[in-house]
């Protein structure tokens, strides 16, 4: 990049060039300044395929891409660490997992830290539900 970086300013400001004859310093100029604006047109060309595909992979679902046999396969583990937690939150994040199109490939895992307050009953509630 510094070495582009000091050929772009040389080409604009040829006065390394003062001892030669004034055509070959204009064509040299010329060939250097063709030669980063080719490369600037390819950078530019490798930005817009990368903004493409980018734009092009957000409208695609990575679920709807996969192969059935392979899609069904896939299993999903959800660990829900909790301490002090109500219980009526880890129901309702509970609920709200299982309501997805795919609670059928879930797993659902929720631990509790030993000295959690009430853990008996927390254990017994969401065992009902």
């Amino acid at each position: 990049n510094l070495l582009w970086l000091f050929i772009a300013i040389l080409s604009f400001y040829p006065l390394w060039s003062i001892h030669i004859n004034c055509k070959r310093t204009i064509e040299a100029a010329f060939i250097m300044n063709a030669v980063l604006q080719l490369n600037y047109l390819y950078a530019t060309f490798l930005c817009f395929r990368y903004m493409w595909k980018m734009i092009r992979s957000f409208n695609t679902s990575y679920y709807d891409e996969l192969d059935p046999e392979v899609r069904d396969k896939i299993q999903h583990i959800v660990v829900m660490p909790t301490y002090k937690e109500p219980v009526e939150l880890l129901i309702e994040t509970m609920s709200s997992v299982s309501n997805q199109t795919i609670a059928h490939q879930i797993i659902f895992v929720v631990g509790m830290e030993q000295k959690t307050p009430l853990q008996a009953e927390k254990k017994r509630r969401i065992r009902e539900r």
